[in-house]
């Protein structure tokens, strides 16, 4: 007997913190406008501690210039994870376009159906084969298939249902979500992560 599950898919785009070796203004300007993300704070609090220098040095007869890189790498370095996470963002697999889901599928059905997960489980019942079949972009999920030795009573597919989501986040897929998929689509500035879970969409059956 086959039974059919929707794995639900996000894909984590985590900024390389490489592309942010910001050296002046400009760059703020340039990164708000590659990633299309609002930085107005950064460069507000970096012109009021400017300002707040040239104050501090008109009163100094012994002062010796204001260093811009340096005021402007201590609002950085105090903001970095704010700044970060302006970027970061996590997207259902309809947002992305086909070709870049097709390629994140095949890497995650490589690696999954290679595990041999679940093969001859025995909770009363016998799993012949559990694999990563296809998947469904508008639904954010890929589909598992599995093959069991016998049609399951409704007591045996919550059991079932619940050991698969067990491997497929907390044991297989806690170790796959550490993977970086960047080089797989071509991501430059972005870390690439597949996560499998989503509070508002459980793993389920499709076909019972």
């Amino acid at each position: 007997m086959k039974y059919k599950l929707l794995l639900p898919i996000k894909v984590s785009f985590i900024i390389d913190h490489n592309e942010l070796q910001i050296q002046n203004i400009d760059d703020l300007i340039y990164l708000q406008s590659k990633y299309d993300v609002d930085l107005q704070n950064i460069i507000d609090e970096y012109e009021y501690k400017l300002e707040a220098e040239e104050s501090f040095m008109e009163e100094e007869e012994d002062s010796f210039g204001i260093n811009k890189v340096d005021i402007l790498q201590s609002v950085i370095d105090e903001n970095l994870q704010e700044i970060a996470d302006k970027f970061n963002r996590e997207l259902k697999l309809s947002s992305l376009n086909s070709k870049d889901v097709q390629k994140i599928f095949n890497v995650t059905q490589d690696d999954f159906n290679n595990k041999s997960l679940l093969r001859g489980y025995n909770g009363k019942y016998t799993v012949n084969s559990i694999n990563l079949e296809t998947y469904d972009k508008t639904n954010s999920s890929f589909i598992i298939d599995v093959d069991v030795d016998r049609e399951l009573k409704d007591t045996e597919l919550i059991d079932l249902k619940s050991v698969i989501d067990t491997k497929c986040i907390d044991e297989w897929g806690s170790e796959f979500e550490e993977i970086d998929l960047s080089d797989v689509i071509e991501e430059e500035s972005m870390y690439v992560y597949v996560k499998f879970w989503d509070a508002d969409n459980p793993i389920d059956f499709i076909n019972i």
